[in-house]
């Protein structure tokens, strides 16, 4: 993996690395890119795995309840579908994508 952005990462695609310090060095840091991005991913998959948890627990209790649905949008989703325009025209429309028409639809 090699970054455009990152100077040291763009030495790495125009210098020769028949410099043994230099190569070293480029070693170095692509170990250290990887291991921040080993990182990153576990921070990541922990705060998925720890939002379902809680959302699991509120759900338990009976206090989650989720996105509120918008009556207003699907009765004025159900109009235009009722007066013949397509799913893609109903979703320019309303303002909203295709995949939400279906849903209101459903």
């Amino acid at each position: 993996m090699i970054s455009l952005d990152l100077p040291i990462s763009h030495v790495a695609m125009t210098v020769n690395t028949s410099d043994d310090f230099t190569g070293r060095m480029l070693d170095a840091l692509s170990m250290l890119m990887d291991m921040l991005a080993a990182v990153d991913r576990k921070d990541y998959d922990d705060r998925r795995r720890r939002q379902v948890e809680r959302i699991d627990k509120a759900k338990a209790q009976g206090v989650y309840r989720g996105r509120p649905v918008d009556e207003e949008l699907h009765r004025k989703i159900k109009e235009l579908r009722e007066m013949g325009f397509r799913i893609r025209k109903t979703a320019a429309m309303a303002g909203r994508g295709a995949s939400a028409v279906l849903r209101a639809l459903k």
